[in-house]
């Protein structure tokens, strides 16, 4: 039996939609707006091919992944299942199953790596308690996203798989957001960001201002935004974390470039 993509349903007629991005996206686009938030909307699409191949080439030039916390990979992976879970499930268009397919494979080759220079440089243990740690914590993110869904009242879904996709959509952004604290964490006490491809995040801080932007623009209404919202989360609320990893590069790049000046002074001064 050969596997085949849904088709894409469209619940209101669309006369007066660009026939080209119906017939291949199932995207009813009839002005301006709606053709801006399409192009952004692909635009990030095309940047979400990317970020982890910096990541991956930093990892393997430094021969470790010292630099990245397995929180955030664990969590991102997570994240990208129940993405793709949710697409599956509320049969999505084909182009977005594609690319939640490509996240997995990614987010799979990085943990692997992971776990590889980790098992290679004889930690072992601490990999074991890590990724204990870190699958217990995901759980305890997992349950409070249930919580938060549960307690949600409201008439706008259409149905049982609208419901189960909204909720995987809170989970997914929870795991997104929530796995950016242990780098930030990470990188504050560390006083650094080396080990970390800031190609990565200005990727992602790219790519998820897109879709954000592109969703703020496909719509209006109290309902829509509603319906919206664990994306919206996900995507600008990802976008402020990254910022505050890239301010947290160039600070301490600038402070230790400083300290070393001022070493540099004074061992001149010593000399003199």
């Amino acid at each position: 039996m050969v596997w085949k993509f849904p088709k894409v349903t469209l619940v209101q007629p669309c006369p007066d939609g660009v026939t080209w991005i119906l017939e291949y996206f199932g995207q009813c686009v009839q002005n301006g707006v709606e053709l801006a938030a399409f192009w952004i909307g692909l635009i990030s699409l095309l940047l979400w091919f990317f970020p982890l191949l910096p990541q991956l080439y930093t990892n393997y030039k430094r021969g470790q992944c010292e630099g990245i916390s397995v929180y955030f990979l664990l969590c991102w992976f997570l994240g990208d299942s129940l993405n793709l879970a949710g697409a599956l499930l509320s049969k999505q268009l084909p182009t977005q199953i594609f690319v939640g397919i490509y996240y997995i494979i990614q987010d799979s080759a990085i943990l692997c790596q992971y776990c590889y220079y980790k098992i290679k440089n004889q930690w072992h243990n601490h990999l074991v308690r890590d990724l204990g740690q870190t699958t217990l914590r995901c759980v305890m993110i997992a349950a409070t996203a249930q919580s938060l869904y549960s307690l949600k009242s409201t008439s706008v879904f259409h149905g049982g798989l609208d419901e189960l996709g909204y909720s995987m959509g809170i989970a997914s952004a929870i795991f997104y957001l929530g796995g950016r604290i242990p780098q930030l964490y990470s990188n504050f006490k560390r006083l650094s960001t080396e080990g970390i491809s800031m190609p990565m995040f200005y990727l992602m801080f790219a790519a998820n201002f897109c879709y954000g932007f592109s969703v703020l623009l496909g719509g209006f209404g109290r309902d829509y935004f509603l319906l919206h919202l664990p994306w919206l989360l996900g995507s600008l609320g990802c976008c402020v974390l990254d910022s505050i990893i890239i301010w947290q590069h160039f600070h301490y790049r600038t402070n230790r470039a400083d300290e070393e000046s001022s070493g540099i002074i004074g061992r001149d001064d010593t000399l003199r």
